[in-house]
């Protein structure tokens, strides 16, 4: 019997966004779901505004989906989903099976077992139910009864409305984040949740709780997808292929199902941090789940001690609380294994992979030692080389344990070859590299090249243009990084020295056999070239070459060498800067004095040895100086650096003379040096004490009594390029006691130089009160054995100093040759008023001239030190003694 109850009416507004439209594809998706579970959703705009479990952003892109009590639809059939406590429609099921849905329903007279109220009868009305039923509907006026039969009153979220036709295409909802299906109620046969191809790129998070079947589920391009939810339902099994699909999953609720093995092929994805199975039938700890990091799975009433996996008993006392059995706990662990190599070659701070079985969770194991999958996979950082371990007891429980020992193995490099091709430069660098793989990184000062790999070799092809100069080599690997500074330089062509012969020019040097050859003059291409061997070359002089300095650029193949410090062009007659007196001849553009007469133009002579106590010399122990000193007028010399000096004229390089050692191997001879291995200069200082000759350049010179003779060796410089030429920096100073300062000393230094080939300087003299210091340059110097053009040219000058540079071409042993005398014009009458009355006494000449042969790979300037003290020098007669200043009485 039928029985009347009322049901209020509840009116619901609606608001429309019309500003922005839900994207065509995810409203039907929304179709879909409504399908799916014969959802009342008004499949437009106003579905997010109505509070049914749909939530939208301010884009209205779909980001939440609540469906709760819901029924799914079962294909073929009829079916409602009803919703939340917003009652606005009734559905009933008819004894034939029909749904009966009322509109608007106040009052309703229902049979079976419930309370009703009895209400005036309204008409009947015909309606049409989704799936396209027709019902017919009547309401009475009834009074309150308790009838017997069970009835069913879901209730409905939504008003009623009419689905559109459901399209049967991609399940879409670019930006939804989470899912929930709760308390769904089966229908006779179960329904996939996704059973169409699902796009959720954004997902999160899904929900389900009294589903029936739930697999497979379309999470396929989930990759965003942590957390899954699946409770209540009657799985049984689960399966290898959706939780192998969970590529980002890290907490998975399985609780309170009917889960009780496990598909084959099932692996824990890397990401899982907590897997909850409580209240399912499982039967035993299977061996898969020992790679879960941490796990829930109690209330399983069926699994036994003899059914839990080794790896959990090895490591119960972590893992006892993840499960509620009473377990013996003097079972033996077996199985455990966690082998590593001996003397495995590692660097420092390396995380070294350690894999095994039964290797338990990270819990109470070695510092350092850090688990990665349990169980299954470890690492172990290795420790800085300065703690000195090399060896270590790893424990992963009280139990088990493991020995480990390696070796520090940083890659290392030897040596670097390069090799001139005739396409392009090849770098080999050898070492040991330990390993290839494509780790290797090899870098020239940062710069990422490419290269070709063996464990102890490295290849790199460079263009022949490629920039010389210094060169940081870093090779990184697996083992750490490798590190090598070099400096690069073209091996060919290079000229150090140039001979003019009547019509030909002989260039020394290195050459590559079997390479083109090409020769420039001033920009004027030279013929008749010809390679004699790889250490000369030769051409013909151009006719419209004139006499001077000349630049060279040689061409071999694509590798060039150019230079303006090599070639001079000599005119037939060479004059001196300044007449020759006292009978003087100019020979080679210098005056050669004959008796007795000294100075650039022969016009001094020698001082008698009643005036030798008047002059001293002091020598700094350590500092590159030596000061000659003549009654108040004292002057300076000072050999002041080598600087290597690039074709465009810049110092790239500079070595100043300091803090040298120096030794007594004799009387009259003291030996220097600098200590270093590169550039390496020894220095000889021997004293003269009679007249003698000496060879220098093919020609004889002169050096007088109680002179000083400078030898230096150096080599192993390392040039930056191929075109860059080394030059001495010689720095002098002339000064005035201030004791005796006044007339004609407050006069500035008078200072004349000679200059007669073109812009290289021949001599200079700078006087002082009758003093005068008098240097005298040569413009050859010996190039690897033979002569070779070298200019000198003023750098720096003031009233007082001057820094001279003596330009030398690039070679491996080098020799220059300047003289340098100290003269003297002994007048009293050199101050006051005398200042400006003629001078035509005869000057006198102190014979102390310095010679400097220089030998080396470059050229390293060093002053007179002796024996780490200053000392006086004495001259009486014959006689020429070195006296610590220290034990000279005034």
């Amino acid at each position: 019997m039928l029985k009347h109850f009322i049901v209020p009416l509840l009116i619901i507004v609606l608001f429309t966004n019309n500003a922005i439209s839900i994207p065509a594809d995810q409203l039907n998706s929304l179709n879909i779901l409504a399908h799916l579970y014969n959802l009342y959703w008004p499949i437009d705009n106003t579905i997010c505004t109505l509070g049914i479990g749909v939530t939208c952003d301010s884009n209205q892109n779909v980001i939440n989906i609540v469906i709760s009590n819901a029924i799914p639809v079962v294909p073929g059939s009829g079916g409602v989903v009803v919703n939340t406590n917003t009652t606005v429609n009734l559905d009933f099921k008819s004894t034939g099976g029909q749904y009966i849905r009322e509109e608007n329903l106040e009052e309703a007279v229902i049979s079976g077992s419930g309370t009703t109220k009895s209400t005036t009868t309204t008409p009947s009305t015909t309606t049409t139910t989704p799936n396209t039923t027709t019902t017919t509907t009547t309401t009475t006026t009834t009074t309150t009864t308790t009838t017997t039969t069970p009835i069913i009153t879901p209730t409905i979220s939504t008003v009623p409305v009419t689905l559109p036709p459901m399209t049967p295409v991609n399940f879409t909802f670019p930006l939804l984040k989470s899912i929930t299906l709760t308390r769904v109620t089966n229908p006779p046969a179960s329904y996939n949740l996704f059973d169409y191809t699902a796009n959720l790129p954004s997902l999160e998070t899904i929900t389900i709780s009294g589903q029936g079947s739930i697999y497979p589920l379309a999470i396929a391009n989930s990759t965003k997808l942590t957390n899954i939810t699946i409770t209540n339902s009657t799985i049984s099994a689960l399966p290898s292929s959706f939780m192998n699909s969970l590529s980002a999953i890290k907490y998975l609720d399985l609780s309170n199902n009917n889960l009780g093995y496990i598909e084959p092929g099932l692996i824990i994805p890397p990401t899982l941090v907590q897997l909850n199975v409580n209240g399912n039938s499982f039967n035993e700890i299977p061996q898969d789940f020992c790679a879960v990091k941490s796990m829930t799975m109690l209330n399983n009433i069926y699994i036994t001690n003899s059914s839990i996996a080794m790896c959990f008993r090895c490591y119960w006392d972590y893992v006892s609380t993840w499960f509620n059995l009473p377990f013996n706990a003097s079972t033996p662990c077996t199985g455990f294994s966690a082998p590593v190599p001996v003397n495995v070659p590692v660097f420092e701070g390396q995380l070294l992979q350690i894999s095994g079985t039964n290797m338990g969770w990270g819990h109470n194991v070695t510092p350092g030692l850090t688990m990665v999958i349990p169980n299954t996979l470890f690492t172990y950082k290795i420790p800085n080389k300065s703690q000195g371990i090399q060896t270590t007891m790893l424990s992963f429980s009280s139990t088990n344990n493991q020995t480990i020992s390696w070796v520090y193995a940083e890659p290392v490099i030897n040596s670097v070859s390069t090799n001139q091709g005739a396409n392009n430069v090849v770098l080999t660098i050898f070492g040991d590299f330990k390993t290839v793989n494509s780790s290797y990184i090899f870098s020239i000062n940062n710069q990422i090249t490419t290269a070709s790999y063996t464990p102890s070799m490295i290849q790199v092809v460079l263009p022949k243009t490629y920039e010389q100069g210094v060169k940081i080599f870093n090779i990184t690997t697996f083992y750490g990084i490798a590190t090598l500074k070099m400096m690069y330089t073209q091996k060919f062509p290079i000229v150090t020295s140039a001979l003019v012969n009547g019509s030909t020019i002989h260039f020394y040097g290195a050459f590559k056999s079997g390479y083109p050859l090409s020769l420039q003059i001033n920009g004027v291409a030279a013929d008749n070239i010809t390679m004699v061997s790889t250490e000369e070359a030769t051409c013909n002089l151009p006719s419209q070459i004139q006499p001077g300095n000349s630049e060279i650029l040689i061409d071999q193949s694509g590798y060039i060498f150019k230079s303006d410090q090599i070639l001079y062009i000599r005119s037939p007659v060479q004059t001196c800067p300044n007449p020759c007196e006292n009978s003087g001849q100019c020979v080679d553009g210098s005056c050669q004095c004959t008796d007795n007469w000294v100075g650039p133009t022969c016009n001094m002579q020698g001082m008698d040895s009643s005036q030798n106590g008047e002059l001293s010399m002091i020598m700094a122990p350590s500092t590159p100086t030596a000061t000659f000193a003549f009654k108040d007028i004292s002057f300076d010399f000072k050999v002041h650096s080598i600087q290597e000096v690039n074709y465009k004229g810049e110092v790239v390089d500079e070595v100043p003379i300091v803090n040298w050692t120096s030794n007594s191997t004799s009387e009259d001879t003291i030996v220097y040096h600098n200590d270093q291995d590169s550039p390496a200069v020894t220095v000889t200082i021997q004293l003269s004490r009679q007249p003698r000759t000496y060879e220098f350049a093919g020609k004889t010179h002169s050096l007088d009594a109680n002179a000083i003779k400078l030898s230096m060796n150096i080599s192993n410089w390392e040039y930056h390029s191929s075109l860059n030429y080394l030059r001495v920096v010689l720095r002098t100073n002339l000064q005035q006691n201030q004791e005796t300062a006044g007339g004609c000393s407050d006069k500035p230094a008078d200072l004349q130089i000679g200059n007669s080939t073109g812009s290289t300087i021949k001599y200079l003299t700078m006087t002082k009160n009758g003093v005068v210091f008098y240097g005298k340059f040569l413009d050859v110097a010996i190039s690897d054995g033979r002569v070779s053009y070298s200019s000198n040219t003023i750098l720096r000058m003031d009233e007082e100093s001057m820094d001279i540079g003596i330009q030398m071409p690039r070679c491996n042993v080098c020799i220059i040759d300047p003289d340098y005398s100290v003269l003297l014009n002994p007048n009293k009458d050199d101050s006051g008023d005398n200042c400006n009355q003629s001078d035509n006494k005869k000057k006198w000449l102190l014979p102390v001239v310095i010679v400097v042969p220089v030998v080396g790979a470059s050229i390293i300037i060093v002053t007179v030190i002796a024996l780490k003290k200053k000392f006086y020098i004495y001259t009486s007669g014959k006689s020429i003694k070195f006296v610590s200043r220290s034990s000279r009485s005034d």
